[in-house]
This record gives structure tokens, C-alpha cells and sequence, in this order.
């Protein structure tokens, strides 16, 4: 079982802790095997004893369902220490992969989503070093098509990790959906390496404490910036001046997010409001459009 499981995994493109994770939260026993015990049973194809017996053990299946569920995370993580056992047998090699070992002072990136997509575009850009961590293999042959420097490998492990050189890397940028898989992650990295800068992306605020617990240096929730993408939406609506509304949004960052956290928002002063608001209209010009527009005059 040992031998076979990995080869399987790999055949689906994830990591043997994730298909333990699923394996487990479908072990219960599907509502068809009930139709099915049921006309065996009338057409005589199964005894009513053992019948009986397979009501009895779908019922167990069903009730230890939750509990399974709840030690999923924890079993995967120790199963898939026993059936991978090489230190870099899940990270797929690549024609760059050569240059992974040579990365210095660069950006980790795990998970490959539209928030890992545009920061790689813009690190790729300026140029900058990096490389991305990712388990799903047709989301890696896609960016890899596009010419991406992401490799196959679950950012749980410590071997992946010290494979794409966490201990030389200044940033990390966790952005993948399992909150579970984030913690360990952070906790680990941390461990690695102390002085390297951990962000993360979570979805909600109420995650945001024990992440920094574990190390993280900044946590992003979705929620939170979805909240200031709608009021500075609103605020620019009504013509607020962009100033003070960077200064809205700065005053909420610099609380920590406890604002959105607490049940009653304290209220932020906001000395001169009325009066900003009369008439105000902002525009912005960009210095090389505003050099042309004074030099142009003196030229005619």
C-alpha cells in the first residue's frame, strides 16, 4: 500500500494529504446502498441478518463521519510523513528547477490563485526573485505554459520547503484556500527561518490572531479589503477628496483591523468633513501631462 499510494496521488495531481483528507470525508456510506441492500434483500440476494449487520455498520459509518472529518488534517499530515519518505520526491523537477538552489533574497508564493497570479506578473516585472509553490498539476502546466517559475510540491512540508530555499528567502505570500494547511505553514516557515517577512491572505478577520500567533507578519482578510474597496467607492462617489480617504483607510489599518473584529465600530473624528465636502472635486494628472500642459505655452 505503501509503494502504490504515492503513484496514485500523483496520477491526480495532489499530494497524498490531500487524497487522505477526501478519502476520509467520504468513507460514510452513500444513501444508493441503501436502495440497493433493500431490493437485495427482497429479491432474497441478502440474508436479514446480514442485513441487519449493514444497517448497523452504515449507521456507525455516518456517526463517526464528523470525527473523521475533524482529525483529517492532523491524520494526512502523519500519514503522508510514513508514504513519502524521499526528501524531494514531491517536488517536480523542471528545466529551471536548476536555478531554484541558486535563489537568493527571493519571494516564496503559495498557491497559485488570482491573488498569486498578479503578484507574479508584477514580481516578474521588476524583476524581482521568486518562485511558486503549487499542488494542483493543471494549474501548473498552465503556468508553466506562460513561461511561470512554479513547481509542483505541498507547502506543508518541511522538505519542499527547505527544496525552494525558505532559509535564504526574505518574503513569503501564503494565498491558498485551506485554513488548516495555512497554519502549518506559517508555523513552519517561521521555525525555518526567523527573519523572513510572512503575509498571508485568509478570508475572514476572525483569523487574523491566531496567524500572527504563529508567526505571520501581516494577514489580509478578504473581507476586510473587500470593506474598503466599497466605502472608498462610496466616499470617491460623493466626491470625497482622495486624501481623506487614504486617511480613512489608514486610520482603520493602524487599529489592526480590531474595528471590524469589535461588534460596535468606535467612531473615527473626522474634523472639517462638511466643509471638504462642499464642492470638492478631485482630478489627477500625472507630472509628464502636467510638464507638456505649462511648457507647451511657450513654445507657440
Amino acid at each position: 500500500m505503501s509503494s502504490s499510494f504515492p503513484e496514485s496521488t500523483q496520477l491526480l495531481g495532489y499530494s497524498p494529504r490531500i487524497s487522505i483528507m477526501a478519502g476520509l470525508g467520504l468513507a460514510q456510506i452513500g444513501e444508493f446502498s441503501f436502495v440497493l441492500a433493500k431490493v437485495g434483500c427482497s429479491e432474497g440476494l441478502l440474508p436479514n441478518t446480514d442485513y441487519q449487520s449493514f444497517l448497523a455498520a452504515s449507521i456507525i459509518s455516518m456517526i463517526a463521519t464528523p470525527f473523521l472529518i475533524n482529525i483529517a488534517p492532523k491524520l494526512g499530515y502523519f500519514l503522508q510523513s510514513l508514504f513519502t519518505s524521499k526528501p524531494n520526491e514531491e517536488v517536480t523537477e523542471t528545466g529551471a528547477d536548476g536555478e531554484i538552489y541558486k535563489l537568493n533574497n527571493h519571494v516564496i508564493v503559495v498557491g497559485y490563485g488570482l491573488n498569486s497570479r498578479n503578484l507574479s506578473r508584477v514580481l516578474r516585472a521588476v524583476q524581482l526573485p521568486y518562485v511558486v509553490l503549487e499542488i494542483n498539476a493543471e494549474t501548473i502546466r498552465r503556468g508553466k505554459a506562460d513561461g511561470e517559475r512554479i513547481i509542483y510540491g505541498d507547502g506543508t512540508r518541511r522538505e519542499v520547503l527547505h527544496h525552494i530555499g525558505v532559509g535564504r528567502a526574505s518574503v513569503l505570500v501564503v494565498a491558498i484556500s485551506d485554513p488548516a494547511a495555512v497554519r502549518r505553514i506559517v508555523g513552519q516557515i517561521r521555525q525555518l527561518n526567523s527573519n523572513i517577512h510572512i503575509i498571508v491572505r485568509t478570508r475572514y478577520v476572525a483569523e487574523i490572531k491566531d496567524l500572527m500567533n504563529l508567526g505571520a507578519n501581516e494577514v489580509i482578510p478578504e473581507e476586510f479589503e473587500t470593506s474598503i474597496e466599497i466605502f472608498s467607492r462610496v466616499l470617491d462617489r460623493y466626491s470625497v477628496a482622495r486624501n481623506i480617504i487614504e486617511r480613512q483607510i489608514s486610520k482603520i489599518r493602524r487599529l489592526g483591523y480590531e474595528m471590524l473584529r469589535s461588534h460596535s465600530l468606535p467612531i473615527i473624528q473626522t474634523t472639517g468633513l462638511p466643509s471638504a465636502l462642499d464642492g470638492t472635486s478631485t482630478e489627477t494628472i500625472y507630472l509628464d501631462q502636467l510638464r507638456r500642459l505649462l511648457v507647451k505655452p511657450f513654445h507657440k
